[in-house]
């Protein structure tokens, strides 16, 4: 009868009723036995703060939605719920300074090869978050809360991406955060620019010189299991000396990031004076791709 009188706008009444029925059963619950096999939902103090909500006694509405909610949470109580409390603001009045939005990346700008790349925060406003968007997506959010922790995971290409974080509060007042992210998966680029004899070596050693490059970094490069030092920026020249015995050059190198690429160049002197090649190697880990290759004297 009291769902009735509300239904009817009788607020005088329904509240009147919906007093009697939670003294004879005081919580809210789904499919309540009312006699024999009869069910219903019971939510008297859900349907008592909603009357109280339309009478404009908005503190009495607050406490009954707010019990509801304990008792049995619904996205009908929630829904009113956010409307008593901004209704409350607006009756305060005074100024509403947007949420505070703090990112767990804070300084602006990341390099990384993960998959997915996770966004993660939380935003906060003592008259509460409604809501937070990443890259104009909107997070779920059942209801408008004090303090929101907040975590996506993005699917991001190899690139530089600028992702926005927005939250905004009851009033619609909103704050914004930025981070570059920019994803590398791919390995350092290593330049082979001579194989050539060493004349100034008494037992004819064989000269590699080239370069390698990663925009993320480089962490570390090897020539045929020996670490060259001093590599370290994004980019890094090289002049190893490896034995003339050696019928093959293995070249590995790693970006800070942990990205690698690795070759085998095979290395055959005998009877071509003092050639020289060119070449460039990328990879993602895996299989390295020659970019370019050319032969000269």
């Amino acid at each position: 009868r009291a769902l009735s009188f509300s239904d009817g706008e009788f607020h005088n009444e329904a509240v009147a009723d919906l007093k009697i029925a939670i003294e004879q059963r005081p919580e809210d619950q789904r499919m309540a036995r009312t006699y024999g096999m009869h069910f219903v939902d019971y939510f008297p103090h859900r349907e008592l703060g909603i009357s109280y909500y339309r009478m404009g006694d908005l503190k009495a509405a607050q406490g009954e939605l707010e019990l509801s909610i304990g008792q049995y949470p619904s996205s009908k109580a929630r829904f009113y719920l956010d409307r008593v409390r901004k209704a409350l603001i607006e009756k305060e009045g005074g100024e509403v300074k947007p949420p505070r939005l703090i990112l767990d990346l804070q300084n602006g700008e990341i390099w990384t090869r993960d998959d997915p790349v996770m966004i993660s925060g939380v935003a906060e406003d003592e008259r509460y978050v409604a809501g937070v968007s990443i890259m104009g997506t909107s997070l779920f959010l059942e209801q408008a809360q004090a303090k929101v922790p907040f975590k996506k995971d993005l699917r991001l290409p190899q690139g530089r991406h600028e992702v926005a974080v927005e939250a905004r509060n009851l009033l619609g007042k909103k704050a914004s955060r930025s981070v570059v992210v920019r994803v590398d998966r791919e390995g350092p680029v290593i330049t082979v620019e001579k194989i050539e004899e060493d004349p100034a070596s008494p037992g004819g050693n064989t000269v590699i010189t080239g370069s390698v490059y990663d925009e993320a970094g480089l962490g570390q490069v090897r020539v045929n299991n020996e670490e060259i030092p001093s590599i370290g920026g994004v980019e890094a020249s090289f002049r190893q000396r490896i034995p003339k015995a050696r019928k093959q050059l293995e070249i590995v190198a790693k970006d800070r990031l942990g990205n690698e690429t690795s070759a085998t160049i095979p290395v055959d002197l005998s009877g071509k004076g003092n050639p020289s090649i060119r070449m460039a190697l990328a990879g993602s880990g895996q299989i390295p791709l020659v970019l370019a290759a050319s032969a000269g004297k």
